[in-house]
């Protein structure tokens, strides 16, 4: 039966070679050059063809279910096949069967017994790194019949193709314990591989979980919400990284790879000489999101002696930030090989603990062909937490502590994906942007309560520190404008964290406001642990200017409400933020007698090259949405609407209907604040933020003048974001190959080789890494362009959906509105919007124009038409929400 079934299958064997351990020799009528294969990076000596296989296995005398099957091999002599026999305690088969045949999952389940399932630590469990594969069966010689069973049961199944992909892996393990040693495939889009590292470690990976972060191989840690000194002083607090740790073969020369693969957020160093194998995987864990975590895999390979491995801490030098003054707590474990110190770390606010797991020296004697250990270190406010996180970690089999680090990442990205065909740089690209935001953002599951969160930073929870070009891990409009409209779809609930950290500094936004002479709340430029403003000395004029910041926020309350209609948040948190909010722009316009309209004077506007300017166009528009946004939710009289406590000024409406808003009459474009000429060269996107994101009504030969008039002015060394808003712009005017280059211009001109590691500016300036804002506008180009989507209150539009260029197909897997969950596709059969799961207690319906369709579970749409229309079938505001209303908020 095993022939049978291999005879009609698309069969694969791999033997692997681990030089005291012979290779199979090759008949030359058996197997003709061009069915083998050298896969000398895969370590796998030969790969048979499928065709060939039958005869290999038939001319290999497997019995046992395969147990040993290579010691059968007619051309050993004697004497190796009793070595090999002897040194070989047990031989364990991995199976994958490919994606396609999912279905047999629920047979193979019964093959796998827990004594003889095996994690494989690169490739994971469920799921591997080799394209097209996903499902890891174990059969091991103490489960009698496994291997006939295994193939009675696909041989009788039903398969997608005609055959099924079936690998066999013949595999080294020692102590029942085995790791596969293969190569990373560098092919897939969501691994970044190198064999050298960047010369600028500013260009290594970042890694975190939303509770810490550190730069991988670096020497420093951060930890949410905890920072050092005083205002403008303030910054991330440094905390020693105890879990950089280097492991390298003590003797001879050796060859090195990196690779991050960040769908299952692992850093994976292979080191390899004569002797040994090291596989060393770092990350910081998504589930037990306290503790950094090192396992480091050595394999013997030729060497029969003692094989000594050097082992260094890295930690940097002393913190300035933190006290380390109490003495070690010394935990006792029943492995010989850890240890852990437990140091208490403080600055004028928090305590931090952080423990620290690691060993002195690895020796493999020479009875072991394999060994692996295990450094942790955990930070955590609380001593009982932080001592209980790391005893908890060591306590979990490096099987299962991947395996809930890698269910939580799985669940990340079964629930969002962008998918792009035939264009790695850009699938590259995408992968890169999204996981970079997502791993500052906080786990939804974990082994303890998490804190509160302290917002995103421009370049992540991974950096900061004193270094000016991290931004001092601070929270700028960078979270609300370009990082936002992201996340937001990525998950609302991180959502709606960036927005509680707003509220919840609150109490010191009205206060910086009274102390500056107005009412409402005003938001600092820079903020931080204590939401005061924190704006470094040097530069008052940008603290006392850039006051749409405020605004800003508001706009990201108003998509977020948009999007979910989360009536819980707005009477609790929503209503107070938006109408103190509201409160102080009111009070910060000026009323022109003249004109009889109003200015809102001395500002700066998002390009900081000009200051003290009056009407800056952007924070002009940006304020009357806060206005009409602010009238409207208090018109909902939910309970926590209460303005009457602090609202002086009668009519935000009102004010916000006669704010100007500039604009060229002659040259039909929107000057960028009183007194522009086009002749000015700007930093940044300004102006041209009124069509997308602000969705600010114009004609579309303004918006086509605005792109052009600005597209000249800005200058080329400005960040990323610029280019992001002129594409979108021009795919909404329909000049697609304008849209093309300022897609490509985006982000190609940004990203740093081999990690994808986003910079704050193009090639050959100096700024910030890791800039995940720079990444926020590149994806908002391609969820908001490209896909065009648009989140407005009442509807979700999908607007001339089209794929990105030079790829041949696009699909957006994950859109959410009002607790539903969509997906679009497009490739040369047509553009289709799918409901991947429907929210029953919201029902929806689909406008394309001419019809009208009931949204199901199933429905599958083909967009025809320009654009499509998704509407809820009920209006949750009742009678309150008025036409006219809903006009201004969404076109406002």
């Amino acid at each position: 039966m095993v022939r049978d079934f291999l005879d009609k299958s698309r069969v694969y064997l791999f033997v692997p070679s681990f030089g005291f351990f012979p290779t199979v020799s090759v008949d030359p009528v058996l197997f003709r050059p061009t069915e083998a294969y050298y896969i000398a990076q895969e370590n796998f000596s030969l790969m048979f063809r499928a065709g060939v296989i039958t005869r290999a296995l038939a001319y290999l005398q497997c019995y046992h279910e395969m147990k040993f099957f290579w010691a059968n091999n007619p051309t050993m002599s004697s004497r190796k096949h009793e070595q090999v026999t002897r040194r070989i305690p047990k031989l364990i088969g991995l199976l994958w069967v490919s994606a396609s045949e999912s279905t047999l999952l629920p047979q193979l389940c019964e093959l796998i017994l827990e004594p003889a399932y095996v994690f494989h630590p690169i490739l994971g469990s469920e799921r591997d790194e080799f394209e097209g594969l996903n499902l890891v069966v174990v059969a091991t010689d103490s489960e009698n019949g496994c291997m006939e069973r295994f193939f009675q049961i696909v041989s009788t199944m039903q398969f997608v193709h005609s055959a099924p992909i079936v690998t066999i892996v013949c595999l080294l393990a020692v102590n029942a314990v085995t790791v596969c040693l293969g190569a990373i495939n560098t092919s897939l889009p969501f691994v970044f591989y190198t064999e050298e590292l960047p010369d600028d470690p500013r260009l290594m990976p970042t890694i975190g979980n939303g509770h810490i972060g550190l730069t991988l191989l670096s020497d420093s840690v951060y930890m949410n919400g905890v920072y050092s000194g005083k205002a403008g002083l303030s910054h991330r607090a440094r905390i020693p990284n105890f879990s950089n740790i280097s492991v390298m073969p003590a003797a001879g020369n050796y060859t090195i790879s990196y690779s991050l693969n960040v769908e299952t957020a692992i850093f994976q160093i292979n080191i390899e000489n004569n002797d040994m194998k090291i596989i060393h995987i770092i990350y910081a864990h998504r589930y037990y999101n306290r503790a950094i975590v090192n396992q480091i895999y050595i394999y013997r390979t030729h060497n029969e002696g003692s094989l000594k491995l050097n082992v260094q801490h890295k930690p940097g030098k002393p913190t300035t930030d933190i006290d380390f003054s109490d003495p070690p707590l010394t935990i006792e474990t029943s492995e010989s090989e850890y240890e852990q110190n437990l140091d208490v770390i403080r600055n004028n606010q928090t305590t931090i603990h952080l423990i620290q797991g690691y060993t002195a020296q690895i020796t493999l004697t020479p009875d072991q062909r394999f060994a692996s250990y295990r450094f942790v270190m955990t930070v955590d406010e609380l001593c009982s937490v932080a001592k209980q996180e790391i005893t908890d970690v060591l306590g979990r089999p490096n099987k299962k502590l991947l395996k809930l680090h890698r269910s939580e990442w799985v669940e990340f990205w079964n629930s969002f994906r962008i998918r792009i065909e035939d264009n790695l740089e850009l699938e590259k690209a995408i992968y890169g942007s999204l996981f970079y935001i997502a791993s500052s953002l906080p786990s939804f599951k974990t082994n303890h309560p998490t804190v509160d969160y302290y917002g995103l930073s421009p370049t992540g929870l991974g950096r900061g520190g004193v270094d000016l070009l991290d931004y001092e891990g601070h929270s700028f409009w960078d979270t609300e404008i370009w990082m936002f409209p992201v996340v937001m779809q990525m998950d609302p609930r991180w959502a709606r964290q960036l927005l509680n950290y707003r509220y919840r500094m609150l109490d010191a936004a009205r206060d910086h406001a009274n102390k500056t002479g107005y009412l409402g709340a005003r938001f600092p430029w820079e903020s931080a642990y204590t939401g005061t403003e924190v704006t470094q000395p040097c530069c008052p004029v940008i603290a006392q200017q850039q006051i749409h910041i405020t605004a800003d926020i508001s706009f990201a309350a108003k998509n977020y409400f948009a999007l979910t209609n989360d009536l819980e948040w707005l009477n609790n948190e929503g209503c107070p933020l938006v109408e103190n909010i509201a409160e102080f722009l009111a009070d910060r316009v000026t009323y022109n007698v003249t004109t009889g309209q109003y200015d809102i004077k001395y500002v700066m506007g998002p390009d900081e090259d000009h200051v003290n300017v009056t009407n800056n166009v952007f924070t002009n528009v940006v304020t009357k949405n806060a206005l009409y946004f602010a009238d409207f939710v208090s018109s909902l009289a939910l309970p926590a609407c209460n303005v009457k406590r602090y609202k002086k000024h009668p009519s935000w409406t009102t004010i916000a209907d006669k704010i100007k808003v500039p604009y060229d009459e002659k040259n039909d474009y929107h000057p960028q604040y009183d007194g522009f000429t086009r002749d000015i060269v700007i930093k940044q996107a300004d102006a041209v933020l009124l069509a997308y994101p602000l969705m600010y009504p114009m004609s579309q030969t303004t918006r086509r003048n605005d792109l052009k008039f600005y597209e000249n002015c800005t200058r080329n060394t400005g960040p990323a974001m610029t280019w992001a808003i002129h594409s979108i712009n021009h795919l909404d005017n329909g000049d697609y190959l304008k849209a093309d280059i300022n897609f490509r211009r985006g982000y190609r001109d940004y990203i740093r080789q081999p990690f994808q590691v986003w910079s704050e500016v193009i090639r050959g300036e100096f700024g910030a890494t890791n800039f995940i804002t720079g990444a926020g506008g590149f994806l908002q180009s391609i969820i908001n362009g490209y896909a065009g989507v648009r989140i407005h209150f009442g509807c979700m539009e999908i607007r001339k959906p089209r794929i990105p260029p030079n790829c041949n197909k696009f699909s957006l897997m994950g859109i959410k509105y009002l607790g539903s969950t969509f997906k679009i596709s497009i490739d040369d059969t047509g553009i289709f919007f799918q409901c991947l799961s429907l929210n029953v207690q919201q029902s929806l319906k689909l406008y394309d124009g001419i019809d009208t369709y009931d949204i199901g579970p199933n429905l599958i749409f083909n967009i025809t038409m320009d654009r499509i229309l998704i509407k809820p079938t009920r209006n949750i505001f009742g009678s309150k929400l008025r036409l006219k209303d809903l006009w201004k908020i969404n076109r406002n």
